[in-house]
């Protein structure tokens, strides 16, 4: 069961959170520019860092899944999860279904606070 999860946080970039972070750094100026109490700084702030990290997995499984034929011949890709057979497509995809639910709930988070 271990090694299926390490698999998932492999597909999902988890082990590499440069990406995320990237994606992140934005959505921290933008709450930092908005000059908020604390408290909504440090709400927003986790929680587009929880949307960041789980919008790069789902993109990143999307990729997987989409390149794994190519990914099978190159050798940097060849071991990603779904190119080397240690993850099905099926579960490529309820990975990014998974991702999207935590993604659609951090929108709501972020609605419910506004509203």
């Amino acid at each position: 069961m271990f090694k299926k999860l390490k698999e998932f946080l492999y597909l999902g970039r988890l082990n590499n959170p440069t990406g995320a972070l990237l994606l992140a750094y934005p959505c921290f100026w933008g709450i930092a520019l908005a000059k908020p109490d604390v408290n909504i700084l440090f709400y927003y702030t986790i929680v587009f860092l929880i949307g960041s990290f789980s919008m790069r997995a789902a993109g990143c499984a999307w990729n997987d899944i989409q390149d794994r034929d190519l990914d099978k011949l190159v050798m940097r890709t060849k071991n990603r999860p779904i190119a080397s057979g240690k993850l099905t497509i099926m579960e490529g995809i309820m990975f990014i279904i998974f991702n999207s639910l935590i993604i659609l709930l951090s929108t709501f988070a972020i609605l419910i606070k506004l509203f």
